[in-house]
């Protein structure tokens, strides 16, 4: 099989832990032919894949574009959540949470905890200089572009995570991390968080944060990605497809949003899935991947 999930010059905290885990949980060599893709963690299940390809589907979710026709070339051995079975017509066992909760058998959960850590969405963190709003009121910024063993090894010391990137809060809650999920901006995906959450017999009520907007410190053709990427999510392009300009935030709007975040951290009080729940669906997920390893990675695969 081949890992299959959305990469760009930057990197990201949840497409980036498809190469981390997968290592680490599949045979090795479970790479050596390309003639099936492997869907793991992600919002890949679309139209936009490759069509004659075989589609390996263990923990991925839909939420962007249109949902693909299903054939003989999809084997779906678990997804994300209820909402991805059900929009797809799947049976509802298939669905069973995001498969970084993963995480929770390959990382220690620590002990002693400290801290409170914020971590935007990738796009989020182009919009704004977030970094220095968290310096302002004393909470750990966590990058969604820093590397997957420097994000676990820090989310894992926190006493609370604040996520506006969902893989942000379900790293978390696989780590026994409580986690707040918050949203400032329209790029934030509804449905796929409803589909995590529901997955785990929570709900999903983001706390509301005000969309700042002042990257001028970033290179130009990055702020050029961010608003093209916000805007194609939003399917409302403009100008013959150039982004909206960004118009600076108010002091009045950035006190809002440390005013919100100080908040949060202050109250300490966060989200975390049930003992039980979580060791279900991990325990489901592996064996899915036992599944998949059986009928994908051994000598005739």
């Amino acid at each position: 099989m081949r890992l299959y999930y959305y990469q760009d010059s930057y990197g990201n905290f949840g497409d980036e832990l498809n190469e981390w885990l997968w290592r680490r949980v599949l045979p090795p060599g479970f790479e050596r032919s390309n003639d099936a893709l492997l869907l793991g963690i992600g919002t890949l299940i679309r139209q936009e894949l490759p069509e004659d390809a075989i589609k390996v589907v263990l923990g991925a979710g839909a939420g962007y574009g249109e949902l693909p026709k299903l054939d003989e070339r999809w084997r779906f051995y678990a997804v994300r959540g209820p909402r991805t079975a059900a929009a797809l017509g799947l049976p509802a066992d298939l669905a069973m949470t995001d498969a970084a909760a993963l995480v929770n058998a390959l990382e220690p959960i620590a002990g002693a905890r400290r801290g409170v850590g914020f971590m935007p969405h990738h796009v989020s963190r182009d919009l704004y200089d977030w970094a220095s709003l968290c310096r302002r009121v004393g909470l750990v910024y966590l990058d969604p572009r820093a590397s997957v063993p420097k994000l676990l090894a820090r989310i894992k010391t926190l006493k609370l995570v604040v996520a506006e990137a969902m893989h942000g809060a379900i790293v978390a809650d696989a780590l026994r991390v409580p986690w707040v999920p918050v949203r400032a901006y329209d790029h934030i995906n509804a449905f796929k968080w409803n589909d995590w959450t529901e997955s785990l017999e929570l709900t999903y009520e983001p706390a509301d944060l005000p969309a700042l907007a002042d990257n001028h410190q970033l290179h130009p053709a990055r702020r050029l990605r961010a608003y093209a990427t916000q805007a194609w999510r939003r399917k409302s392009l403009t100008r013959q497809g150039a982004p909206d300009r960004q118009v600076p935030s108010s002091s009045t709007e950035v006190d809002s949003a440390e005013t919100a975040l100080a908040e949060i951290a202050r109250e300490g009080h966060g989200r975390l899935s049930d003992d039980g729940v979580l060791a279900d669906r991990i325990k489901r997920l592996q064996n899915a991947v036992a599944r998949v390893s059986a009928d994908w990675c051994g000598p005739a695969a």
